[in-house]
This record gives C-alpha cells, structure tokens and sequence, in this order.
C-alpha cells in the first residue's frame, strides 16, 4: 500500500525508532496502539496526530517527523570493523543514525562544491598492491601520510565522525547511493588509532566496494591494506634497521604517525624483528604505558571542509541550530557527527596538519553559483 498524503514519512518512524533503541513492542507500548500498527506505520506511513508522542518516545526532534522522504542505510551494505561481534541492533542503530548524518552533511555542504570522488575500486588485487595502487593514483609515493581526514576529503570522501551515542563502534564505511564514500570515525580513540581506522575504512572502500560485505578474511585484508597504506613496506624495510630496539620503534612511529605498538608489530610482519626482538619491545612498550594508550601521541586529524562551512555560518550570521530544525536533528547530533567543530572556536589549521607528501593538497571547497 502507498503512504498516505499528509502522513509521516514510514521511513523516518523506522529510523527513530532504531536510533532510540526501541522495539516495535516498546515504541507500541508508549504510543498506546498495538505492535501491528507500529509495522504499518513503518510499512505505509504515520498519521501526523502522532508526531508529538513519537519524538517524545525516541528522542527526535518533532521537525524530523514529517512526509519528505527519508533514504535510510541498507545495513546489508556498510562495512562493520569486527562486524560478527557487533549485535544486529547496533547496527540498525548505527546506520540509522549515520542516514541521519548523511542527511545533515548534505545540507551543510550542498552551498558549495566539494572535490569529485577519486577512489579507484581494486577488487581482485591483494592488500598490499591495493594500498600501492592507491598510493601511485594519489601520488602519495612512500613518503609518511599527512592529515588524513583532509587527505581523504581532497578525493572526494566525506567524512564524519560517531556521536558517542553509537561510539560503541569503532568505525564504519559506506558507498551511498548518490556513489559518494562516507566514513564515520570513532573519535574517543587515540589519534594514531583514529588514522588507522581511516586507513582500514578506505581498504574495504578499495577492495569490497558496493555492498561486499561477507566472507571471513574481509577485517584481515582491511588491515594489511592498512599496514601497507601507512606503512609501506619497502618504506619500513629501508627505515627500520634489523633487531630495532625501542628508541627506534618510537622514532619510527613518530614519523609515519603511527601507534607504537602498530610500528612494532609492522617491524615484525615484515620479518625485519625476529621474535625475541619483537618480544622484548612489546614489553618495553608495554611498561612505558603504550599498551593502553598512546603517551605523548599525536593530536587527532581535522577535518578542512566542516571547520570551513561551519565559519562561513557563522560569518554569515546563518544559525545551526536553524539548520538542525529544518534537517530534524539535535545539536547533540550536529556536534556529534562534525567532530565538535560547532562548539568549538574556528581556528586556523596548524602547520603540521599539512605534513606528508609534498604532492598532497588540501580539499579547495567553491560556492555552488
């Protein structure tokens, strides 16, 4: 049956309802009505007599619940890290709110013209030589990674960061239907943790576009595609000496931005630290508190394009909090998916966020004329 004229888009009841946690019992039980009603308004719409009770019962916004249509995520298609260990509701959840972040991100962007996705598709190479290939088409050579965000936005990948109500996820991607890549980050981890996140998203990216998202070595490829992207290995073979000690190891982490522990472990994959070696720095790292953190570690990847939109808001006198009513979100979400950049001042970007390859530039955003 088509949705009614005038009635609540049955998309946008499914979604709140899974941002919010809830069952169809639940949600039934709090609007007073039977869980099969609850099926037919998210089969064939809600009536708009119901809009108060169900923001009040999800926690959207009353502005969220109206006939526009809404295009939700198919679950079925995002690329989950350890995705058999995350519950099928969290991912409904995840995903809903992501389509949710979608919706806001193109808003926020839609006045000015972002950089064409270039994201070549590798399917049938190995890690390694995915991550080489990347590399070469990005012109990236071996040399250490700058910002990553801001790399990954100059190609066209849209980036966005998990509001700490889904933060139980390390990270996730997608290639949505408008053929645009997104990635949203956990950003509660440590930098060097967050970069390798990113570097993993864009190996399912690469090599399991389009909804190939089953198959037990897919976590396994992700991350040798990352190893390689940020480490490359005849970068590291050159770079790391054998029987590396602990000094070197954080010498090395220092200059391709990477966790300490990550550097050993590549040290020793790549056969350069046999296993006393890799033992024995294991344990110094360990002790040195590199084991649960990341002591004296980087400052976290920021994002060029939302700091920019965001500043031109505000030079325009123009009001999120506007703009979150007409999307239909929380300023929670807003903050949440844009990496706090709303609450926070607009400062300049700090030279090292431009360290790295020397052919890397920055995204340029254009207002859309």
């Amino acid at each position: 049956m088509n949705k009614q004229a005038n009635t609540i888009d049955p998309t946008r009841v499914q979604i709140a309802r899974e941002i919010a946690g809830l069952s169809k019992v639940e949600l039934a039980a709090f609007l007073g009505v039977t869980p099969r009603t609850i099926n037919t308004f998210e089969n064939e719409g809600a009536p708009g007599k119901h809009r108060d009770a169900l923001a009040t019962a999800t926690g959207r916004p009353t502005g969220f619940f109206t006939d526009e249509s809404f295009e939700r995520i198919d679950v079925e298609n995002v690329l989950f890290r350890a995705a058999k260990k995350v519950p099928q509701k969290a991912k409904n959840e995840s995903t809903s709110l992501g389509a949710v972040g979608l919706q806001l991100y193109a808003r926020l962007v839609a006045p000015y013209s972002l950089p064409t996705v270039d994201v070549p598709t590798v399917d049938s190479s190995s890690p390694e030589i995915a991550a080489q290939r990347i590399r070469t088409a990005w012109s990236l050579r071996e040399d250490p990674l700058p910002n990553m965000i801001q790399l990954f936005e100059s190609r066209g990948i849209r980036v966005l960061s998990l509001p700490k109500a889904i933060q139980k996820l390390d990270a996730f991607s997608y290639w949505y239907t408008d053929g645009k890549p997104y990635i949203f980050l956990n950003t509660s981890e440590t930098a060097e943790r967050v970069r390798f996140d990113l570097a993993h998203e864009l190996g399912h990216l690469v090599m399991h576009a389009r909804g190939a998202t089953e198959g037990a070595n897919l976590e396994k490829e992700a991350d040798h595609f990352a190893a390689e992207f940020l480490m490359p290995s005849r970068a590291i073979n050159r770079d790391m000496p054998t029987y590396a000690d602990v000094s070197t190891v954080l010498k090395l982490k220092k200059k391709y931005r990477v966790s300490a522990m990550a550097m050993n472990y590549r040290g020793g994959e790549l056969g350069i630290l046999k296993e006393w070696g890799l033992r024995q720095n294991y344990a110094e790292l360990a002790k040195r508190g590199f084991r649960l953190g990341e002591p004296g570690g980087l400052t976290l990847d920021r994002s060029r394009v939302i700091p920019f939109v965001v500043s031109q808001m505000r030079e325009k006198g123009q009001r999120m909090a506007q703009l979150a009513a007409e999307v239909g979100v929380t300023m929670q979400d807003v903050n949440g998916f844009l990496f706090g950049e709303v609450l926070a001042p607009v400062s300049a970007l700090k030279q090292d966020d431009m360290q790295g390859s020397s052919d890397y530039q920055p995204p340029v955003l254009s207002v859309v004329r």
